[in-house]
């Protein structure tokens, strides 16, 4: 797949896309104040401790010499290699356009599936300006396609989004995240909503919904989607289904 420099205007232009676009929001980011947003993130916070932190978030070596496609995609700024900074461990982009998607971003969405990821790896940018999450997502249910690509017969897709963790020779790593962004982890199931890059073929992962023992758990950090957190998982797949009836947002077919 060849490789073009301008892929990072391209990126840009998406998430742009994405938080102009009018969507359809079934409970808005207003119903939380900043109160219950902290409160939020603050449970998830607990409920991360004994576990082996950002041991979901995929890593790349930074000296490893990659191989196979890369994509040139950074932040607005991000114009120098990354720098390891051994008294940092986490760098967090503020005022991301993650924080202000909604909670069931159908209309922003070319496609709203139900997979499991089977792959998760970290990448460099060309000039290792940055670094970006790719995930290999196997389709279980397609539950609305507006691609080119007729999700059904595809089976798998590329999904990818900023971020990831970088390590360095010393051993040091750090992690590169926008405000409210959370990882998805291989060998787990998740409903996603992707916008599709036409040119490339992959898609941009807007947002996802772990499911997980019968139960929901949001993958971003974010207070609007926070309100189906521990929801129950065939109630919230109706939620779904309904709001892209609503939408009109199905399939191409």
């Amino acid at each position: 797949m060849q490789i073009h420099r301008t892929m990072k205007l391209r990126l840009a232009i998406i998430c742009l896309t994405a938080i102009a676009a009018s969507v359809f929001i079934v409970v808005s980011e207003e119903s939380f104040g900043a109160s219950s947003r902290a409160t939020w993130q603050e449970e998830k916070a607990k409920a991360k401790k004994g576990s082996v932190e950002n041991e979901e978030i995929p890593v790349v070596r930074f000296e490893a010499q990659q191989v196979g496609k890369q994509r040139e995609i950074k932040s607005p700024g991000h114009d120098k290699p990354i720098e390891e900074m051994t008294n940092i461990t986490d760098i967090t982009e503020s005022e991301s356009w993650i924080e202000r998607l909604p909670a069931l971003p159908i209309e922003t969405s070319d496609a709203v599936l139900i997979g499991t990821v089977t792959q998760a790896e970290a990448h460099l940018s060309l000039q290792k300006t940055s670094v970006y999450s790719e995930y290999i997502i196997v389709i279980d249910k397609v539950l609305s396609d507006k691609t080119d690509l007729s999700l059904e017969s595809v089976r798998t897709l590329t999904a990818m989004r900023e971020g990831g963790r970088v390590q360095f020779s010393s051993g040091h790593i750090q992690t590169y995240r926008m405000s409210g962004q959370g990882f998805l982890r291989a060998n787990r199931k998740y409903v996603v909503f992707v916008k599709q890059n036409r040119e490339t073929q992959d898609f941009l992962l807007l947002t996802g919904y772990q499911l997980r023992k019968g139960k929901v758990t949001a993958v971003d950090q974010i207070a609007s989607h926070s309100v189906y957190e521990n929801f129950d998982e065939t109630e919230f797949l109706d939620t779904v289904r309904k709001a892209i009836a609503s939408t009109g947002k199905g399939t191409n077919q």
